[in-house]
Protein backbone atom coordinates (compact mmCIF):
# COMPACT_ATOMS: atom_id res chain seq x y z
CA UNK A 1 0.00 0.00 0.00
CA UNK A 2 2.94 2.36 0.56
CA UNK A 3 3.93 2.03 -3.09
CA UNK A 4 0.32 2.10 -4.32
CA UNK A 5 -0.37 5.75 -3.44
CA UNK A 6 2.49 7.45 -5.35
CA UNK A 7 2.41 4.97 -8.25
CA UNK A 8 -1.37 5.36 -8.51
CA UNK A 9 -1.01 8.85 -9.99
CA UNK A 10 1.52 7.62 -12.54
CA UNK A 11 -0.66 4.63 -13.43
CA UNK A 12 -3.75 6.80 -13.87
CA UNK A 13 -1.87 9.16 -16.19
CA UNK A 14 -0.40 6.25 -18.16
CA UNK A 15 -3.79 4.54 -18.57
CA UNK A 16 -5.50 7.74 -19.71
CA UNK A 17 -2.62 8.57 -22.05
CA UNK A 18 -1.98 5.19 -23.68
CA UNK A 19 -5.26 3.36 -23.11
CA UNK A 20 -6.62 0.38 -21.20
CA UNK A 21 -4.69 -2.32 -23.07
CA UNK A 22 -1.30 -0.64 -22.71
CA UNK A 23 -1.90 0.28 -19.05
CA UNK A 24 -3.12 -3.10 -17.87
CA UNK A 25 -0.66 -4.84 -20.19
CA UNK A 26 2.25 -3.05 -18.50
CA UNK A 27 0.89 -4.04 -15.09
CA UNK A 28 0.43 -7.64 -16.24
CA UNK A 29 4.02 -7.84 -17.52
CA UNK A 30 5.46 -6.38 -14.31
CA UNK A 31 3.30 -8.66 -12.15
CA UNK A 32 4.02 -11.78 -14.21
CA UNK A 33 7.77 -11.33 -14.59
CA UNK A 34 8.55 -10.35 -11.01
CA UNK A 35 6.04 -12.84 -9.60
CA UNK A 36 7.91 -15.61 -11.38
CA UNK A 37 11.30 -14.22 -10.33
CA UNK A 38 10.09 -14.10 -6.73
CA UNK A 39 9.39 -17.83 -6.93
CA UNK A 40 12.97 -18.42 -8.10
CA UNK A 41 14.57 -16.25 -5.41
CA UNK A 42 14.70 -19.15 -2.95
CA UNK A 43 15.63 -18.31 0.64
CA UNK A 44 17.15 -14.92 -0.31
CA UNK A 45 14.94 -12.57 1.70
CA UNK A 46 16.25 -9.36 0.11
CA UNK A 47 15.51 -10.64 -3.39
CA UNK A 48 12.04 -11.82 -2.38
CA UNK A 49 11.35 -8.42 -0.81
CA UNK A 50 12.64 -6.57 -3.89
CA UNK A 51 10.52 -8.64 -6.25
CA UNK A 52 7.50 -8.23 -3.97
CA UNK A 53 7.93 -4.45 -4.11
CA UNK A 54 8.12 -4.61 -7.90
CA UNK A 55 4.92 -6.68 -7.95
CA UNK A 56 3.20 -4.03 -5.83
CA UNK A 57 4.06 -1.43 -8.48
CA UNK A 58 1.82 -3.28 -10.93
CA UNK A 59 -1.33 -3.16 -8.80
CA UNK A 60 -2.40 0.45 -9.59
CA UNK A 61 -2.38 -0.40 -13.30
CA UNK A 62 -5.02 -3.07 -12.61
CA UNK A 63 -7.17 -1.31 -10.04
CA UNK A 64 -7.17 2.13 -11.68
CA UNK A 65 -8.21 0.79 -15.07
CA UNK A 66 -11.66 -0.40 -14.01
CA UNK A 67 -13.49 2.86 -14.74
CA UNK A 68 -11.88 3.18 -18.18
CA UNK A 69 -12.79 -0.42 -19.00
CA UNK A 70 -16.43 0.28 -18.08
CA UNK A 71 -16.48 3.54 -20.07
CA UNK A 72 -14.92 2.00 -23.20
CA UNK A 73 -16.93 -1.20 -23.36
CA UNK A 74 -20.32 -0.50 -21.77
CA UNK A 75 -23.15 2.04 -22.19
CA UNK A 76 -23.80 4.41 -19.29
CA UNK A 77 -26.74 2.36 -17.99
CA UNK A 78 -24.50 -0.70 -17.49
CA UNK A 79 -21.27 0.89 -16.26
CA UNK A 80 -21.94 0.60 -12.54
CA UNK A 81 -22.71 -3.10 -12.92
CA UNK A 82 -19.61 -3.59 -15.08
CA UNK A 83 -17.49 -1.85 -12.44
CA UNK A 84 -19.09 -4.03 -9.78
CA UNK A 85 -18.20 -7.19 -11.72
CA UNK A 86 -14.61 -5.97 -12.05
CA UNK A 87 -14.43 -5.45 -8.30
CA UNK A 88 -15.94 -8.90 -7.78
CA UNK A 89 -13.11 -10.45 -9.81
CA UNK A 90 -10.57 -8.67 -7.60
CA UNK A 91 -12.28 -9.85 -4.42
CA UNK A 92 -12.56 -13.38 -5.80
CA UNK A 93 -8.82 -13.44 -6.47
CA UNK A 94 -8.06 -12.24 -2.96
CA UNK A 95 -10.45 -14.81 -1.49
CA UNK A 96 -8.87 -17.67 -3.44
CA UNK A 97 -5.44 -16.53 -2.32
CA UNK A 98 -6.49 -16.44 1.32
CA UNK A 99 -8.03 -19.92 1.13
CA UNK A 100 -5.40 -21.65 -1.03
CA UNK A 101 -2.20 -20.15 0.43
CA UNK A 102 -2.26 -21.87 3.85
CA UNK A 103 -3.33 -25.14 2.19
CA UNK A 104 -0.48 -25.03 -0.35
CA UNK A 105 2.06 -24.17 2.34
CA UNK A 106 0.79 -26.93 4.63
CA UNK A 107 0.70 -29.73 2.05
CA UNK A 108 3.64 -28.65 -0.12
CA UNK A 109 5.93 -25.79 0.88
CA UNK A 110 6.23 -22.02 0.87
CA UNK A 111 8.48 -22.17 -2.20
CA UNK A 112 6.00 -24.32 -4.15
CA UNK A 113 3.21 -21.88 -3.30
CA UNK A 114 5.25 -18.95 -4.65
CA UNK A 115 6.12 -20.92 -7.79
CA UNK A 116 2.46 -21.76 -8.51
CA UNK A 117 1.37 -18.14 -8.09
CA UNK A 118 4.34 -16.86 -10.07
CA UNK A 119 3.77 -19.22 -13.00
CA UNK A 120 0.04 -18.48 -13.03
CA UNK A 121 0.66 -14.71 -13.02
CA UNK A 122 3.18 -14.98 -15.85
CA UNK A 123 0.84 -17.07 -18.03
CA UNK A 124 -2.14 -14.77 -17.43
CA UNK A 125 0.00 -11.72 -18.20
CA UNK A 126 1.14 -13.17 -21.53
CA UNK A 127 -2.41 -14.18 -22.47
CA UNK A 128 -3.71 -10.69 -21.68
CA UNK A 129 -1.05 -8.92 -23.76
CA UNK A 130 -1.83 -11.19 -26.73
CA UNK A 131 -5.64 -11.20 -26.60
CA UNK A 132 -6.77 -7.96 -24.93
CA UNK A 133 -8.20 -5.07 -26.93
CA UNK A 134 -8.43 -1.43 -25.88
CA UNK A 135 -11.92 -0.73 -27.23
CA UNK A 136 -14.74 -2.60 -29.00
CA UNK A 137 -15.15 -2.11 -32.79
CA UNK A 138 -18.26 -0.01 -32.14
CA UNK A 139 -18.26 2.45 -29.20
CA UNK A 140 -21.10 1.76 -26.72
CA UNK A 141 -22.06 5.46 -26.68
CA UNK A 142 -21.27 8.78 -28.34
CA UNK A 143 -19.65 10.09 -25.15
CA UNK A 144 -16.78 7.63 -25.45
CA UNK A 145 -15.68 9.36 -28.64
CA UNK A 146 -15.37 12.69 -26.81
CA UNK A 147 -13.25 11.64 -23.84
CA UNK A 148 -10.71 14.24 -22.74
CA UNK A 149 -7.36 12.89 -21.53
CA UNK A 150 -6.16 16.06 -19.77
CA UNK A 151 -5.53 14.30 -16.48
CA UNK A 152 -3.97 17.30 -14.75
CA UNK A 153 -7.07 19.40 -15.32
CA UNK A 154 -9.30 16.54 -14.21
CA UNK A 155 -7.38 16.14 -10.95
CA UNK A 156 -7.67 19.87 -10.26
CA UNK A 157 -11.41 19.75 -10.90
CA UNK A 158 -11.88 16.70 -8.69
CA UNK A 159 -9.95 18.08 -5.72
CA UNK A 160 -11.98 21.30 -5.84
CA UNK A 161 -15.22 19.32 -5.56
CA UNK A 162 -16.38 19.07 -1.94
CA UNK A 163 -18.55 16.00 -2.52
CA UNK A 164 -15.65 14.16 -4.15
CA UNK A 165 -13.37 14.96 -1.20
CA UNK A 166 -15.96 13.58 1.22
CA UNK A 167 -16.30 10.42 -0.87
CA UNK A 168 -12.50 10.10 -1.06
CA UNK A 169 -12.22 10.25 2.75
CA UNK A 170 -14.94 7.60 3.10
CA UNK A 171 -13.15 5.27 0.69
CA UNK A 172 -9.80 6.06 2.31
CA UNK A 173 -11.05 4.86 5.69
CA UNK A 174 -13.11 1.99 4.29
CA UNK A 175 -10.38 0.56 2.09
CA UNK A 176 -7.86 0.94 4.90
CA UNK A 177 -10.11 -1.00 7.27
CA UNK A 178 -10.71 -3.67 4.62
CA UNK A 179 -6.99 -4.16 4.00
CA UNK A 180 -6.30 -4.25 7.73
CA UNK A 181 -8.85 -7.02 8.35
CA UNK A 182 -7.81 -9.15 5.36
CA UNK A 183 -4.11 -8.74 6.20
CA UNK A 184 -4.37 -9.49 9.92
CA UNK A 185 -7.33 -11.88 9.87
CA UNK A 186 -5.22 -14.71 11.32
CA UNK A 187 -4.05 -12.55 14.25
CA UNK A 188 -7.61 -11.36 14.83
CA UNK A 189 -9.13 -14.84 15.06
CA UNK A 190 -6.17 -16.71 16.61
CA UNK A 191 -7.19 -15.77 20.21
CA UNK A 192 -10.58 -17.34 19.44
CA UNK A 193 -8.95 -20.72 18.72
CA UNK A 194 -8.92 -20.77 14.90
CA UNK A 195 -6.04 -22.30 12.93
CA UNK A 196 -4.35 -20.65 9.95
CA UNK A 197 -6.43 -22.70 7.50
CA UNK A 198 -9.65 -21.75 9.32
CA UNK A 199 -8.53 -18.11 9.29
CA UNK A 200 -8.02 -18.34 5.54
CA UNK A 201 -11.47 -19.88 5.12
CA UNK A 202 -12.98 -17.11 7.25
CA UNK A 203 -11.23 -14.50 5.11
CA UNK A 204 -12.64 -16.20 2.04
CA UNK A 205 -16.14 -16.09 3.53
CA UNK A 206 -15.76 -12.38 4.32
CA UNK A 207 -14.71 -11.71 0.75
CA UNK A 208 -17.54 -13.88 -0.57
CA UNK A 209 -19.91 -11.57 1.27
CA UNK A 210 -18.16 -8.65 -0.44
CA UNK A 211 -18.59 -10.31 -3.83
CA UNK A 212 -22.32 -10.80 -3.28
CA UNK A 213 -22.68 -7.28 -1.93
CA UNK A 214 -20.82 -5.76 -4.88
CA UNK A 215 -23.08 -7.53 -7.34
CA UNK A 216 -26.31 -6.67 -5.53
CA UNK A 217 -25.42 -3.04 -4.80
CA UNK A 218 -24.10 -2.32 -8.30
CA UNK A 219 -27.31 -3.72 -9.80
CA UNK A 220 -29.44 -1.65 -7.41
CA UNK A 221 -27.36 1.46 -8.14
CA UNK A 222 -28.00 1.12 -11.88
CA UNK A 223 -31.73 0.62 -11.36
CA UNK A 224 -32.50 3.00 -8.48
CA UNK A 225 -29.94 5.75 -9.16
CA UNK A 226 -29.57 6.11 -5.37
CA UNK A 227 -25.83 5.67 -5.00
CA UNK A 228 -25.39 7.95 -1.97
CA UNK A 229 -28.15 6.17 -0.06
CA UNK A 230 -26.63 2.77 -0.83
CA UNK A 231 -23.19 3.96 0.33
CA UNK A 232 -24.69 5.19 3.61
CA UNK A 233 -26.47 1.88 4.20
CA UNK A 234 -23.25 -0.02 3.45
CA UNK A 235 -21.28 2.14 5.88
CA UNK A 236 -23.76 1.52 8.70
CA UNK A 237 -23.60 -2.25 8.13
CA UNK A 238 -19.79 -2.14 7.93
CA UNK A 239 -19.37 -0.19 11.18
CA UNK A 240 -21.79 -2.53 12.99
CA UNK A 241 -19.93 -5.59 11.66
CA UNK A 242 -16.52 -4.29 12.79
CA UNK A 243 -17.98 -3.51 16.20
CA UNK A 244 -19.35 -7.04 16.59
CA UNK A 245 -16.09 -8.58 15.34
CA UNK A 246 -13.97 -6.60 17.80
CA UNK A 247 -16.03 -7.73 20.80
CA UNK A 248 -16.62 -11.34 19.74
CA UNK A 249 -15.20 -13.82 22.25
CA UNK A 250 -15.99 -17.13 20.49
CA UNK A 251 -15.94 -18.50 16.95
CA UNK A 252 -19.73 -18.67 16.92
Amino acid sequence: MITYIPVSFIATWFINKFGFRMGVGLGAIINGVFGFLRALAGPNYLLVLLFQIMISLSQPFFLNSVSLLSANWFPESERTKATGLSIISQLLGIALGMVLTPILVLFYSFEVMLFIYGLYGLIIGIVFVILARDKPPTPPSIKVLKEDDKVKGEFKLLFSNKQFLILMIVFFVGLGAFNMVTTYIELIVAPRGLSSIEAGNLGGILLLGGIIGAQVLSTLADKLRKRVLLIRISLVITVASFFLLSFATTTT
